[in-house]
């Protein structure tokens, strides 16, 4: 397990070396992309559940530079269950009660412990629905039958 473990770390250390290498072979040739800002900064907030889903998919797969971006899908994710509170159990949000598990799930194997216990516990507060205030039942009514029917159901008993 632990040559794993190193030979997966060689490898990614040799393609980042190798991407730099591209990179440095790209800005020799074009000096006015050295300036150029190839960071990629999503607009979570205006992403579909689906799409959220399809993202942590693809950073869960990178590498773990990608962790800082699942931790601000986390974060999105957190937000949404506030907004959502005790409604959350609604059919309606079935697909968005998948994707908060998912969301758990990757957390808990990156070993993101705060977000993942954020997560667990708001979710949960919202899980445990409070119980309303409702007036007690009113004792049932038995309603007995006429006087005249009591009569007649003896006749025929």
């Amino acid at each position: 397990m632990n040559d794993l473990v190193q030979i997966k770390a060689c490898i990614e250390e040799a393609t980042r070396q190798m991407n730099k290498n591209l990179l440095n072979e790209l800005f020799s040739k074009n000096k006015s992309m050295r300036d150029f800002d190839f960071i990629l900064k999503l607009d979570l907030n205006k992403c579909s559940i689906r799409e959220l889903d399809d993202i942590l998919t693809i950073l869960y797969k990178s590498s773990t530079i990608c962790h800082e971006d699942i931790v601000e899908i986390a974060d999105e994710t957190i937000y949404r269950i506030n907004l959502i509170g005790y409604d959350i159990l609604n059919p309606g949000y079935r697909s968005f009660n998948v994707f908060v598990h998912k969301m758990y799930n990757a957390l808990t194997k990156l070993n993101i412990v705060d977000k993942s216990k954020i997560i667990k516990d708001t979710y949960n507060e919202y899980i445990k629905k409070p119980i309303p205030n409702l007036p007690s039942p009113e004792t049932p009514k038995s309603e007995t039958p006429p006087r005249i029917m009591q009569c007649m159901k003896k006749k025929f008993g």
